[in-house]
């Protein structure tokens, strides 16, 4: 026999899984305890971080894709330092890993940068001053 409450409860307005909360990294069964999982947890906040903080969900979507990516790069490399083929699923990795970085917003990649910052020359005005004269 039901028991007669005068009190109503009312189910929180906003029901969220334990993947949109934050609480856990994947839907499925996976140990975020593992390496590979606290060095996705760490490569995501840096991300995180480089968008300014307030993502949206579809950046924290691709947020979590890249981060993933990422792990998956250095595991690769690790392979191939091991001396061991990859393939060409580290081309491959890497194509998307610059497409998702692209489609985030993300600053360019190291190697651009090192294309615009080239060295000066002008080894006379770096010792001697903005007038050119050496001492």
């Amino acid at each position: 026999m039901l028991a007669v409450s005068d009190t109503i409860i009312t189910p929180p307005s906003k029901v969220r899984s334990r993947k949109a909360n934050g609480s856990s990294l994947f839907l499925g069964r996976v140990d975020a305890r593992s390496v590979e999982g606290r060095r996705q947890k760490e490569l995501e906040a840096d991300l995180l971080a480089d968008l300014g903080g307030n993502a949206t969900s579809l950046q924290k979507h691709r947020v979590h894709v890249m981060a993933g990516l990422m792990v998956r790069q250095e595991l690769l490399v690790a392979s191939q330092a091991r001396g061991e083929d990859s393939g060409d699923e580290l081309v491959r990795v890497c194509n998307l890993l610059n497409r998702e970085r692209l489609l985030l917003g993300l600053r360019e990649s190291l190697a651009s940068e090192a294309k615009t910052a080239s060295p000066s020359i002008d080894w006379v005005g770096l010792l001697g001053g903005s007038d050119g004269s050496a001492g």
